[in-house]
Formats: C-alpha cells, sequence, structure tokens
C-alpha cells in the first residue's frame, strides 16, 4: 500500500468499508454488504462490486483514507491472522486517529475467536456480536451507524441490491446450460366418474349427519358421485329435495337438463375430491388442522407413523428416510427451555386442467406433546417462520414424497372412495418434467435470513433424521 498523509474530512466521506478474510469470510461479508446497501449506505467490499462505484475502488488505502466515513472490520479467526487485512486495519486505526472519531473502526465478531485474542489494535473495541445471529448482528450496527451520522446514498438501496443479484448471481453463477428433471407437487388422478348426482334442497331441508360418501353443497343445491340410497342407505332423497343425475365432460358445458353451468360442475368435481381426500386421511387416522379461509391439512401426529420415519424412494432412485415428526428444544429469554414438537402436513388443492390432478401443498403444524395442538393461528404462524427458516425446497419435496409414500402404505396409489364401487385413484409419483437449464443454489443456502425471533434456539433436535438426510438443508424462508 502506498501511504498517504492528510485524509479527507468527515463532510467528504459517506462510504462503509467491510474488510474481511477472502475468501474464508466472503459468505457473510457478500450478505453484511448486500444489506447494508439495501439500507441506503455505500459500502465497499472487494467481493461485491456495486453500481456507482468509481476509479478509488481500484486502490484499497485511497478509499480507506480519502472515502471511508466507517470502517468495519470482520473479526474473525482468518482475518485476525491475515495479513491483508490487518493491513487493511492498520490503516484505518490511523485514520481514525487523524480524524479523532474513537468509533471510527466497528469491529464485528462471526466466530468463537475468544475476545483476549482479538489483533491489539481493536482489543479495547466493543465487537458487535454477529457469532450469536446475523440478525441481531445487523440491527446492532445499523443502529450505530444511525447514531453516528453515517450519511446515506442517493446511489444505494434495495434498486442496487438487485441490479448486483441479477447480474452476479442469477444470471451467472445460478443459471446453468444444462438439462435438470423437475418434480412437482402434481400427483395424477384417473378413474373421476363422468356422472354426478344434484338434488335442490327444500328450504326446510336438513342434511343427515352424516353421509357415507363425499357430498358438497352450494346453496340449495347438494352435488355426489354417490345417489340418494348411497348416501343415506335408503331410498329417499337427502333432506327430501328432487334430484337428477346427469354425465357430464370436464372439456365441455353439462347439459341443459341439469340447469348447471361448467363452473358450477367443475367447483363441485373439486369440492368432492377434496372432501373425499380427508375423509380417507380421518379413516387412516391422521387429524385435520385448519388454516386459514377454512382451508385444511392433514398432519401426522407422534406414533402415526412408526419410529415416526418413514423410508422412501428419492429423486436418486435410492431408499432415502425422511422424519415426518420432531421436536425443537427452544431456549425462553428467561433462560428456560421447552421442547416444540412440529408435524408434516398436506393440504390437498384439486386442479383439473389440462389434466386432474391433486396438487399437495407443504404444511408444518406445531403441538405441545406431539399430540395437543400448541397455541393459536398467531403462534402456529410465528412458529412456522421459525422452525422452517432454514427448510430447502429438497426437504420440502422429500417430505412430501415420504408423506405420500407413508399413506399409500408402499403402495403405487392411493385409492379414493367417492361412491359404492367407485374409487378415484391417486398416483404415488407427482408428474416430472425436464428442463432445458438448471440452477445451483448453494451460495445462496449459505446465506442466513435475517428473521428476528424472541424464542433463541438452543439445542435443534428434529426426530431422528441423519446427518446425511439433512446435508442438503440450507438457510431460507420456504413455506
Amino acid at each position: 500500500m502506498t501511504m498517504q498523509s492528510i485524509p479527507s474530512p468527515m463532510s467528504d466521506r459517506d462510504v462503509v468499508f467491510v474488510s474481511h478474510a477472502n475468501p474464508e469470510d466472503n459468505a457473510f461479508a457478500t450478505w453484511l454488504t448486500l444489506r447494508l446497501t439495501r439500507e441506503g449506505y455505500r459500502v465497499w467490499c472487494d467481493v461485491v462490486r456495486l453500481r456507482g462505484g468509481v476509479d478509488f475502488w481500484k486502490d484499497i488505502e485511497a478509499a480507506i483514507r480519502q472515502h471511508t466515513r466507517k470502517f468495519i472490520f470482520v473479526t474473525s479467526r482468518a482475518s485476525n491472522s491475515k495479513q491483508g487485512t490487518l493491513q487493511e486495519l492498520a490503516v484505518a486505526v490511523g485514520v481514525g486517529r487523524q480524524l479523532k472519531d474513537p468509533g471510527y473502526v466497528i469491529p464485528v465478531k462471526i466466530d468463537d475467536l475468544p475476545h483476549g485474542e482479538h489483533n491489539i489494535q481493536i482489543h479495547r473495541l466493543n465487537a458487535i456480536p454477529f457469532n450469536a445471529g446475523w440478525a441481531d448482528g445487523l440491527a446492532i450496527l445499523l443502529k450505530t451507524l444511525d447514531d453516528e451520522f453515517v450519511p446515506r446514498s442517493e446511489h444505494a438501496g434495495v434498486a442496487t441490491v438487485a441490479s448486483w443479484w441479477n447480474t452476479n448471481r442469477l444470471n451467472r453463477s445460478l443459471v446453468k446450460h444444462a438439462p435438470e428433471l423437475l418434480w412437482t407437487n402434481w400427483f395424477p388422478l384417473s378413474g373421476i366418474p363422468r356422472e354426478m348426482w344434484v338434488w335442490t334442497l327444500p328450504p326446510d331441508g336438513i342434511l343427515p349427519a352424516n353421509m357415507r360418501y363425499p357430498t358438497y353443497r352450494a346453496g340449495k343445491r347438494l352435488f355426489s358421485f354417490a345417489n340418494a340410497r348411497m348416501l343415506t342407505g335408503g331410498d329417499h332423497a337427502p333432506a327430501g329435495g328432487t334430484g337428477l343425475s346427469f354425465h357430464f365432460d370436464l372439456d365441455r358445458h353439462p347439459p341443459e337438463e341439469s340447469g348447471l353451468s361448467r363452473h358450477e360442475v367443475t367447483t363441485a368435481v373439486k369440492q368432492l375430491l377434496q372432501q373425499s381426500w380427508q375423509d380417507n386421511m380421518q379413516r387412516r387416522g391422521l387429524p385435520l388442522f385448519e388454516l386459514s379461509s377454512r382451508r385444511r391439512t392433514l398432519w401426522f401426529p407422534h406414533g402415526s407413523v412408526a419410529g415416526d420415519t418413514v423410508a422412501f424412494t428419492g429423486v436418486d432412485g435410492k431408499t432415502q428416510h425422511r422424519d415426518l415428526y420432531g421436536y425443537k428444544t427452544m431456549t425462553r429469554v428467561n433462560g428456560d427451555t421447552y421442547q416444540r414438537f412440529w408435524h408434516f402436513g398436506l393440504e390437498v388443492v384439486p386442479i383439473l386442467y389440462p389434466s386432474p390432478v391433486l396438487a399437495l401443498k407443504s404444511h408444518v403444524v406445531f403441538t405441545l406433546d406431539g399430540k395437543t395442538i400448541a397455541g393459536d393461528a398467531k403462534v402456529q404462524h410465528r412458529a412456522r417462520r421459525s422452525q422452517c427458516k432454514r427448510w430447502w425446497n429438497d426437504k420440502w419435496r422429500d417430505l412430501m414424497l415420504s408423506a405420500v409414500t407413508r399413506i399409500c402404505e408402499g403402495g403405487t396409489t392411493i385409492r379414493l372412495e367417492v361412491a359404492e364401487d367407485c374409487e378415484i385413484l391417486m398416483a404415488s409419483q407427482p408428474i416430472t418434467y425436464q428442463s432445458s437449464v438448471s440452477y445451483e443454489d448453494k451460495e445462496i443456502q449459505a446465506i442466513p435470513d435475517d428473521e428476528t425471533y424472541d424464542d433463541i434456539d438452543d439445542e435443534d433436535t428434529e426426530g431422528a433424521e441423519s446427518e446425511e438426510a439433512e446435508q442438503a438443508v440450507a438457510v431460507a424462508n420456504p413455506n
């Protein structure tokens, strides 16, 4: 580095300089740079070239001496012994003295390096702790920069981060020009009946509490794939209404004598499929949990799966294992610990076009003891964001495949009864298709999210899942 004499005054400084060990601490430095940029700060970091940079980016010492308002030193075992970062720190300490700014250098601690081993130049400074959680450390750092009146730039912000990300990640390192087999959450259906019954219910009609096959009520009409005898055990119509049967085709308008629109028929078909799924799951001993908008998801309570682990055929054709139930040991603010039990769940969404399928949406339900639902919808939502923030697509996919394998009991189909001697079959394997391109997301998965929660994770024990089964799980918000 070329030594320069007098640094520029504070009024000419608007840069936050991030010094770190390269490549050891690159993931953290990239994350921190983008987060600070999103908050409006103009940031210098050698692994992130942001829009608005000028020639002084080529000269690290000039950047520190002439443009840097605050110097962030990423303190780690790597940076504490690396010549390049220590040289940058030495320059920054000198600039801070010349500016008479005791807070010019801001150490941020990201690993287990003991405070007593910090470089002597920052030994007396309080390092902002990021090692206990990046989100918590960021909150403290942002407050520090705000308290120190560090200026923000019109050249920074969300748009700058998006532009950098699209240029340097999405369009370069993520997309690969190689084919990839993609797995959907669409499970094909076969055997949908082509005859439906519809009854017009009298104003004072009362439907039987329990009918033997799925029904769907829309206003004064009642729909079913089963006739009156199948539903009630007798020849009388449900609730005494008048009814008729008609043949339908999902691609055409229903016959005029039905008095129905195509939309009414397709809606009825979807509702009957959904009801049949839910009835089938409850007969298997799988409870339903009500979500928002009266949607419902089945979930796997403790003991519903032997050992709570399911063996299934993975996307590579090999036998894999997944837990559909587990727990996480949590620590409250007062230091008390408790166990939060999680259970995988599936919500079914019937889709009729371009071909009939059941789309399975993944959910997670939380209990107090493995069986008793914990709290209200707000408690469930908060726990879900905390528990699942490190679950990426491959984990959700494998959980879905293992759950369907459990429901199929090793077979190739799930049989949904909709009328006497009439079953709709759902395939145990979802639709797949070949994409001409693929993407690599390991670098994204290495960057933690920035959500803040009151609960502090103390020990994470998710059932008996092996380390091999968990190796694909990374940091992100999935549900």
